[in-house]
């Protein structure tokens, strides 16, 4: 960062309230599961009941989706910043886009791969069920009829994305979370488990430098950053080292917030000798000497 060659990355875990209806999810559990026994209902349970699931709900994606809308528009939108959304799955993806154009807040737009192909948390694919499966053909076909080549419709978003106004939000599953360079994009929104190489270059999309970008923002909807040490035990030599470097660049959101008083108070003592603060001339030649204005 001392070289301006990338900006600080700062880090914010967040959490959306969401109503659970208990008694609904029982009573759907029993008859989905009437032609079980009782080890394979227990077994079934407990892997619905993972962060994995919760987080692929229509219920959890439309609150996520709802506060990433609110997030970006109050923090990013019309000063020419860009977000990067990681969803769990293709269907996942293409159901935050849906939610993202009904709120009205921002613009998005979906890069996943072809259906068939296999793209996120592989486990994720598997579990989709048939409506999930039929709206990621249904999306597929319409993207191909509208750019006929996968190739077409990925140049096209991305080009867009870095250059166009809109959209806003590009919404990922793997594509475009490890080499792809987009100086303008500031904030990258998880919803699901990076691991290894995949998350630690994952961060890094948000950290390139653009005018008038202090810092890039991960907002961590799952915990992630909870997994740091696990996708740092690919680098057993330096471990150590390297987490130690990846934490000191990456600093949460809350340190900065309480740093703003100091920094308001620091800007204020280069004025101290101007008895009016709101003689803007009075500020204004005071920081006429090169050496004050650095």
């Amino acid at each position: 960062m001392k070289d301006k060659a990338v900006v600080p990355l700062l880090y914010e875990g967040r959490h959306v309230e969401q109503y659970v209806d208990r008694g609904a999810i029982d009573e759907w559990f029993r008859r989905s599961t009437a032609g079980l026994n009782d080890k394979q209902r227990a077994d079934l349970k407990r892997k619905y009941s993972s962060a994995d699931q919760l987080n692929r709900t229509d219920q959890k994606i439309r609150a996520i989706a709802w506060d990433v809308g609110e997030h970006f528009a109050r923090n990013f939108k019309g000063i020419g910043f860009k977000g990067q959304l990681v969803a769990p799955s293709k269907a996942a993806a293409i159901q935050f886009k849906n939610y993202l154009d009904e709120f009205g807040k921002v613009s998005s737009e979906v890069l996943i791969s072809p259906p068939e192909s296999r793209e996120g948390n592989e486990d994720a694919e598997d579990e989709e069920d048939g409506r999930g499966k039929r709206a990621v053909q249904a999306f597929w076909d319409r993207m191909m009829k509208r750019f006929q080549t996968e190739t077409r419709y990925q140049k096209d978003l991305t080009t867009r994305f870095k250059s166009s106004d809109d959209p806003e939000i590009i919404i990922v599953v793997d594509k475009l979370l490890t080499g792809f360079d987009a100086p303008r994009d500031a904030v990258l929104y998880l919803t699901r488990s990076l691991k290894d190489h995949t998350l630690l270059q994952a961060i890094a999309r948000v950290n390139r430098v653009y005018p008038g970008k202090d810092a890039g923002l991960i907002v961590d909807y799952y915990g992630i950053l909870e997994h740091l040490t696990e996708a740092l035990e690919l680098y057993t030599d330096a471990a150590q080292d390297f987490e130690a470097h990846l934490r000191d660049v990456l600093q949460p959101l809350e340190g900065a917030v309480r740093d703003l008083p100091q920094r308001h108070s620091d800007v204020w003592e280069v004025f101290k000798s101007i008895s009016n603060k709101h003689d803007r001339e009075a500020v204004e030649r005071h920081l006429e000497p090169q050496a004050e204005r650095e």
